[in-house]
């Protein structure tokens, strides 16, 4: 996968979450049932990914339609986060990216963007799937 022309390579990159099967929403159902055992069910964000971003492509994790609202605003924490690392912005920046970070809406409405204004050249160019 590695080249000159790539600015970030991942490995084999997973992430799971547990998430638990019944929820106690009250406190006292901890003590009525002390020894009862939450049981947990393994739910993978990403399973051995992995990708390489060229130099001057712009990209983003999209996850699962459906997928809860909280993995995406953890996931986007993280995200975020590990963008503000000086290490990491040396290496983006070093390589001519510009890394921003934000929300999971405002990728959305790049991504939209990106789309009408692709499938705008597609339709003047009269380009046709086969």
């Amino acid at each position: 996968m590695a080249s000159v022309d790539v600015a970030i390579e991942v490995k084999r990159v997973s992430k799971s979450f547990r998430l638990p099967h019944e929820r106690r929403t009250m406190l006292k159902e901890y003590f009525l049932h002390p020894l009862r055992r939450t049981q947990y069910e393994q739910n993978y964000a990403l399973r051995d990914v992995s990708f390489a971003i060229e130099q001057g492509e712009f990209f983003g994790i999209i996850g699962p339609a459906g997928m809860p609202p909280e993995l995406v605003r953890r996931l986007n924490a993280e995200i975020n986060r590990a963008l503000q690392s000086p290490e990491l912005r040396a290496r983006l920046t070093g390589s001519d990216n510009v890394p921003t970070g934000g929300t999971a809406a405002a990728f959305a409405q790049q991504i939209r963007t990106e789309h009408d204004a692709n499938e705008r050249i597609v339709k003047a160019a009269g380009i046709k799937a086969e």
